[in-house]
C-alpha cells in the first residue's frame, strides 16, 4: 500500500499492527503520545527540503524569510536530536535485557 507522506499516513499506521517508514517530523506527536514507536536498527532515509522564491523579492523580506528558515531548521534539528535520543536509550535497553519481545514492548510504551 502506498500513502502521501504527511499525517494521513501517519494516522492509518498508528491505529493499526503496522510498520512503515515515515519522516519524524510527521509521527513526532505520535512519538510523543506513544501511539507510534522507533524500530532499533531501522535504516535512516535523508529527506532533503528545496525552498524556492522569486528573483525580485525585496532584500529587507529576503533577510527576514532567511532568518525564519534558520530558526525552523535548527527546531528541526533540535527534535532530530531528541528522536535520535530516544531510539539510542530503547537500544540500550534491549541490548541489555534479554527480554521477550511482549515485554520488551510493554516496558518501551511505559518508559517511551
Amino acid at each position: 500500500m502506498t500513502l502521501a507522506i504527511g499525517a494521513q499516513a501517519a494516522e492509518f499506521i498508528s491505529r493499526r499492527d503496522f510498520a512503515a517508514y515515515l519522516p519524524d517530523r510527521t509521527v513526532k506527536r505520535y512519538l510523543d503520545d506513544g501511539k507510534l514507536h522507533l524500530v532499533s536498527g531501522a535504516p535512516s532515509f535523508p529527506y532533503p527540503t528545496w525552498f524556492v522564491w522569486r528573483n525580485d523579492i525585496s532584500p529587507e523580506i529576503l533577510m527576514h524569510i532567511d532568518a525564519a528558515l534558520i530558526e525552523i531548521v535548527k527546531g528541526i534539528d533540535t527534535e532530530m536530536d531528541e528522536v535520535f535520543e530516544r531510539l539510542k536509550r530503547f537500544a540500550l535497553t534491549l541490548n541489555q535485557n534479554s527480554l521477550p519481545s511482549n515485554q520488551q514492548n510493554a516496558d518501551w510504551e511505559r518508559n517511551f
